[in-house]
């Protein structure tokens, strides 16, 4: 039996491969010109600015660092100076995470298809909707321990250095789902790992608040109440975190 619902994770691990950096693009205060920030991590280098302008410096309250590349339009060409204003946000994923974590706010569109794996049984519906900060215990699966049931999974990370609370909501058009998340997701096993799911909730919508631990992440399966492999149609799984 899976015990009580509670926080993902509990630090980050060593040696994991990372997700690479993410590139963000905006403006700067010369028309025409743009820069492009490579928010790739690097905790000892120090901030460079490659834009050819080396007395630039790029000032920021933790140790990571954005490498920032400034493009001049060709009428600015005998400036010796230029003022870049960046809204860049620092909490990104950290090298810790392992390659392929979702990193919130995301919105995914998935389907349940003849073709997706098949978890052992399913998970009871019952109350409460977990919410973060709430330990829920595992409900068990009387309601059905041993068919087949259809079933995506996400895994989603918590880049920063602190617990953040994970607000999943998952909305469908047809067939009911059901969601649930888990520390690890074994899917002959769906008891073990248990953290959370979308309670009595019926129909669409459902949501559910997961507390994920700093530099861990969370495991959410999306899942058909029906038995078998007979598709259960599209869904929007979306994440925000607090």
């Amino acid at each position: 039996m899976g015990g009580a619902g509670g926080v993902a994770g509990s630090g980050g691990g060593g040696g994991g491969t990372g997700s690479g950096g993410a590139t963000s693009t905006g403006g700067s205060v010369l028309d025409g010109a743009s820069f492009t920030v490579d928010s790739s991590y690097s905790e000892t280098a120090p901030a460079e600015v490659d834009s050819g302008f080396p007395d630039v410096s790029l000032d920021q309250d933790t140790e990571d660092v954005a490498e920032v590349a400034v493009d001049l339009p060709t009428d600015s060409a005998g400036d010796s100076s230029v003022d870049v204003a960046l809204d860049v946000p620092w909490d990104l994923p950290s090298p810790d995470l392992p390659a392929g974590t979702l990193i919130c706010p995301a919105t995914i569109a998935g389907s349940l298809d003849s073709t997706d794996s098949v978890q052992t049984g399913r998970l009871s519906r019952v109350a409460p909707v977990s919410a973060c900060g709430i330990s829920k215990p595992a409900p068990g699966k009387d309601a059905d321990p041993t068919n087949s049931h259809l079933y995506d999974v996400y895994h989603f990370g918590n880049p920063t250095n602190a617990p953040a609370c994970f607000n999943f909501r998952l909305k469908y058009p047809g067939a009911q789902l059901f969601a649930v998340a888990y520390a690890s997701f074994d899917r002959t096993d769906i008891t073990q790992n248990y953290l959370g799911d979308v309670g009595d909730v019926l129909n669409s919508p459902q949501g559910m608040g997961i507390t994920v631990g700093p530099a861990s992440t969370v495991d959410v399966v999306v899942s058909a109440i029906a038995v078998g492999t007979s598709p259960a149609g599209s869904y929007t799984l979306s994440c925000s975190a607090q």
